[in-house]
């Protein structure tokens, strides 16, 4: 029997495809990145197998963004972070901080508006925490003991917008090879 192999980045659709060939639910999925805990064999003809393969993420040394500012690191490598977070190769659950995403985002679409924000009396621009207070604000999502807004909970949710598709996230592939 022949056997094709699904591989791919965590929640890139492998297990979609697979349900979307079979025409019927077969295998399981999830928004979290990271649903597919083992290979799982799926059968579609006496001579032909799917075989739907956890999300593979290369480990080369990801920083977190306190390292990046601590290093000094170059933007291009904060964005490569933040990619990798709004993809959702990284699950939001393992995210410490998503304000470095938020700052991406911000830097390219007018979040505040998509949004609706109003502007704090005591803030004169856009950052990624005012927009993540401003957004805990509306939502109504506040720390509990301390009662400031929830600027974490505020970016988990534009991570989750921006990988559930309300916030359209795409890139231009690269235009040179030596760009790969």
């Amino acid at each position: 029997r022949l056997v094709i192999g699904m591989v791919g980045h965590p929640n890139a659709g492998k297990s979609s495809v697979i349900n979307c060939m079979c025409a019927e639910k077969r295998v399981s999925v999830s928004r979290t990145a990271g649903h597919t805990k083992r290979a799982q064999t799926v059968v579609l003809t006496p001579s032909l197998a799917l075989l739907d393969c956890p999300g593979l993420v290369f480990p080369h040394a990801l920083p977190n963004a306190a390292e990046l500012l601590v290093a000094g690191r170059s933007s291009s490598a904060a964005a490569d972070l933040a990619m990798q977070q709004l993809l959702g190769v990284i699950p939001i659950a393992q995210i410490r901080e998503p304000f470095t995403a938020v700052r991406y985002l911000a830097e390219h679409l007018p979040l505040e508006r998509m949004y609706g924000l109003v502007m704090p009396k005591d803030e004169d621009e856009w950052s990624p925490l005012v927009i993540c207070e401003a957004l805990a604000v509306k939502r109504g999502y506040h720390v509990a003991k301390v009662g400031r807004p929830d600027a974490h909970a505020a970016g988990r949710e534009i991570l989750y917008d921006a990988q559930d598709g309300v916030i359209p996230v795409a890139w231009q592939p690269p235009t040179t090879a030596t760009a790969l």
